[in-house]
């Protein structure tokens, strides 16, 4: 390869060229014999790529403070952009691999705008266009990756909950998987998955088998007791390769719901009748504390245990107190649904992520009556209810965001207030751009996303499937350090505890 020209048989280069609009500004230009190159929608969407898909950290270079933000997508290419924190040295370094080599394009921004390939500065303006094209099309990787990163494989989240991680929230956890250390006392179970499809997308179901229709052979092969003949089983008493079978068909079915079509019109036919009743929650309800910039993992996957994520939320799934079930409180009994339907946001709730997801209990909900239970003396709380594995996002009835704690200083307040009507903003776009209703109430329990105006944006093609939400924690705001922490906590793993 000639070191003056970029490797011609680069898959990129081999794409067509992406159309150059108004928020693409990739431009060319000479100045002071260099070539530049505007990088602006480049960075503009490494800055929204979902933060489990960079690492961003902040270090030392000589006697200045660095911000350096590193994306390494599956296709092999690296892109690592450097912000100094105090001069305007900002640099964009994009590893493109081909071959087994790799060719490196540096692009300084100030304070001089050139263009550098693998050392040397390009001056001609053919290798200028064949550079020109390949961030084009970087940029387009990157949309890829984070779009991708929505939605992954119902496969890959099994085997990420199979292998498990090291745990931020229980000490005593180093690693596990369901087999190990799922905690389901009281789970029931009926049949044992014997068969999957390909992909969530198939038109195949789970293949089961019943319990009450197997041989005293099968019930050895997966765990079950011989003597059991009342057609079910405790989930705690199969064994490791059979509770993760069910786990994995837990997955897929969280996720297959969660997108069918003739699913999601019947909940949006459910949600518009609660808006027109004017009632934002049933006394049966849960509720579920999320992070606002899950929304769209919500909307394809559904609430999910943290468990069950995937490695994109982290390095890893980690485990959480019950492990490998969703967390949610029952909004009656903690005193969080009034009579009249409002939301009355207690202590308990408004400790958990920015938002609130009102999770329909009525008779076809997930595993109704058959609930994970707490052995005596055990749950947080009386209200505190666990889910095995999670509910699909048709049996939410409604997004919910959270008020500012009460106890929050008046600086701080005034710095939140933008943020959360930024991700009031964000979730309604995520909403209609998903194409599935779910209506959003505001703070004060107004109706802010109502069928009308999501009908009316969807027609109109108002949204933006790009933008994402932002989670608001004490480092999302800037305060003095005599001030009063944000007392609205990161999101742990494991959704609301």
């Amino acid at each position: 390869m000639n070191e003056h020209s970029l490797n011609t048989k680069h898959e990129s280069t081999q794409r067509t060229n992406p159309e150059r609009t108004d928020d693409n500004p990739i431009s060319l230009e000479r100045s002071m014999g260099l070539i530049n190159l505007d990088t602006s929608r480049l960075l503009n969407e490494l800055d929204q790529l979902d933060p489990s898909l960079k690492l961003e950290q902040t270090v030392e270079n000589g006697d200045e403070l660095a911000n350096i933000t590193s994306v390494s997508l599956p296709n092999g290419e690296r892109i690592e952009h450097v912000a100094s924190q105090e001069t305007d040295n900002d640099f964009t370094i994009i590893d493109l691999p081909h071959d087994g080599d790799s060719d490196m394009v540096l692009i300084t921004q100030r304070p001089t705008v050139h263009v550098d390939l693998n050392g040397v500065a390009i001056t001609d303006m053919e290798q200028a266009q064949d550079v020109e094209k390949l961030i084009g099309f970087v940029t387009q990787d990157i949309i890829q990756a984070s779009k991708a990163s929505m939605s992954p494989s119902w496969r890959q989240r099994s085997i990420d909950s199979e292998h498990g991680a090291p745990s931020s929230q229980v000490a005593y956890i180093q690693e596990g998987n369901i087999g190990a250390d799922g905690y389901q006392h009281g789970y029931r179970v009926d049949s044992i998955p014997v068969a999957f499809p390909l992909n969530a997308e198939s038109k195949d179901t789970i293949l089961y088998r019943d319990i009450s229709d197997m041989t005293t052979e099968e019930k050895d092969m997966y765990g079950i007791d011989r003597s059991v003949d009342s057609g079910t089983t405790p989930f705690q008493n199969l064994d490791p390769a059979t509770k993760q079978s069910l786990l994995t068909a837990r997955i897929l079915e969280l996720e297959s719901i969660s997108q069918n079509v003739e699913a999601r019109t019947a909940a949006m036919k459910e949600n518009i009748k609660r808006t027109e009743r004017g009632i934002i929650a049933e006394q049966t309800d849960y509720l579920h504390g999320f992070s606002a910039k899950h929304i769209k993992n919500l909307l394809n996957e559904g609430l999910v245990a943290g468990e069950l994520k995937g490695s994109r939320y982290n390095q890893g799934p980690s485990l959480d107190t019950y492990p490998y079930n969703l967390d949610l409180w029952d909004g009656k009994d903690v005193g969080a649904i009034n009579p009249d339907g409002t939301l009355n946001v207690v202590d308990e709730v408004n400790n958990w992520g920015e938002c609130i997801a009102i999770v329909d209990r009525s008779k076809s909900s997930t595993d109704k009556d058959n609930e994970v239970s707490f052995e005596d003396g055990e749950g947080m709380h009386g209200s505190h209810r666990v889910i095995f594995g999670g509910v699909p996002s048709t049996e939410v009835r409604g997004v919910y965001m959270q008020p500012i704690p009460k106890d929050t200083n008046e600086h701080m307040r005034a710095a939140i207030e933008p943020l959360q009507q930024e991700n009031l903003a964000n979730i309604k776009n995520a909403i209609v751009a998903e194409g599935f209703y779910i209506p959003v109430y505001d703070s004060d329990g107004t109706l802010a996303l109502s069928y009308d105006e999501y009908k009316t944006r969807r027609d109109n093609g108002d949204y933006d499937e790009a933008k994402t939400a932002i989670e608001i924690t004490s480092q999302s705001v800037t305060e003095d350090a005599t001030e009063t922490e944000l007392k609205v906590p990161d999101l742990p793993f494991g959704g609301s505890f």
